[in-house]
């Protein structure tokens, strides 16, 4: 599912910008860069959790329960963060 998300904003990406949102002075590209970051960061949080955190709560590594929760709150902040700029950028043109 995230797969699919991500390939269906580079194709978004590519048909209205054709090209990557490097032009950071026009607002547009900048909110839609941020939202790249954001999402990119949720998927490396979302793979430590699942490779690195669960294997040790399941060790039976009491901390890891507490550093899980933190990073799911982490994640969370982050998706409402990535929402936000959506509908921000969604009220730019994109060039």
């Amino acid at each position: 599912m995230v797969t699919l998300a991500v390939c269906t904003g580079v194709v978004n990406t590519g048909l209205i910008l054709g090209r990557l949102p490097l032009e950071w002075s026009q607002p547009y590209q900048l909110l839609l860069a941020a939202k790249i970051f954001i999402v990119g960061a949720m998927i490396l949080i979302a793979l430590n959790n699942r490779y690195i955190i669960v294997p040790r709560i399941k060790l039976g590594f009491r901390p890891a329960t507490h550093f899980l929760l933190r990073t799911t709150t982490i994640e969370l902040v982050l998706g409402f963060g990535a929402l936000v700029l959506v509908n921000l950028f969604g009220t730019f043109a994109p060039v």
